[in-house]
């Protein structure tokens, strides 16, 4: 059953007001306070903040992903556009409505592959299973599929790799990997949690074009995290709270380090100059 449900021409996501909280002995912790953002299908919207800033519970947050105890979301809005043109609140979804959703409408990029891949089982057999579960392929279909998801993500010698394990690739393709474990279903959202992080600078631009190539073909809407780099590949950025303290100019560094973005005075959105 999906709650509060409507039919309507809607953003893609849509988060309003997010407030999510870690009741610990210690105290409360607020890691996301007030954050509010819009993503429409087939743009890249990315967020910046420095480590700490709540980038990745804001991800898990969308996902349903926030472990409880001892965190939960107390208040605002997720609103996520389906395949089928209903607009759902993921925030109060069942968790069994959620389960549907995640890998086949909305799919996540982990920040290090190698703890986010199974390393008992191969690479072919991970996302086969995706696709067998969510899309309901036999073992032939899904590993067919496994093999054109490898082949769309550039991985050489894709068809080897499908009996490979995690350990056997090098940081760059278990991460292109990944990627193709998440598209696998060709989600309508793609969360993608500073996905170069783990990478060298060559690896990261390849990286980050071939997200920008899939985004362009699939036509997805993809929320990038990053604490800069995701600004210089997105049509539009913005900025987490970093801290407590807003003396800290995260937004104003990360503006004047990537060429030909600038920073609005009344709000939080980065545009990027002629976009």
């Amino acid at each position: 059953m999906m709650v509060n449900a409507t039919h309507t021409a809607a953003p893609l996501l849509q988060v309003k007001h997010l407030r999510t909280h870690f009741f610990t002995d210690a105290g409360v912790v607020k890691s996301v306070e007030d954050v509010s953002f819009v993503l429409n299908a087939g743009e890249t919207l990315a967020v910046v903040g420095e480590s700490g800033s709540g980038k990745s519970v804001t991800s898990l947050s969308i996902m349903g992903l926030i472990p409880n105890p001892p965190g939960r979301i107390v208040g605002g809005e997720i609103l996520f556009r389906t395949r089928e043109g209903t607009v759902v609140d993921l925030a109060k979804l069942p968790v069994k409505a959620l389960r549907k959703l995640r890998g086949r409408d909305i799919a996540m990029i982990f920040q290090e592959p190698m703890t986010s891949l199974d390393p008992v089982f191969t690479v072919g057999d991970q996302i086969a299973e995706t696709v067998a579960l969510h899309l309901g392929m036999n073992r032939a279909e899904a590993m067919k599929r496994a093999l054109e998801m490898l082949e769309l993500v550039e991985i050489p010698a894709a068809k080897q790799r499908l009996s490979e394990y995690p350990h056997q690739l090098s940081g760059g393709m278990r991460q292109r990997v990944m990627i193709a474990l998440a598209l696998s279903c060709k989600p309508s959202l793609l969360i993608a949690d500073e996905p170069t992080t783990a990478l060298d600078v060559t690896i990261q631009a390849q990286i980050l074009a071939l997200l920008d190539k899939l985004r362009r073909d699939i036509g997805m809407g993809v929320l990038s995290w990053s604490s800069c780099t995701a600004g210089v590949w997105s049509k539009r950025a913005t900025s987490t709270r970093c801290s407590r303290d807003p003396a800290i100019p995260t937004r104003a560094a990360c503006s004047s380090a990537c060429p030909g973005v600038r920073s609005t005075t009344n709000s939080q959105w980065l545009e990027r100059a002629g976009a």
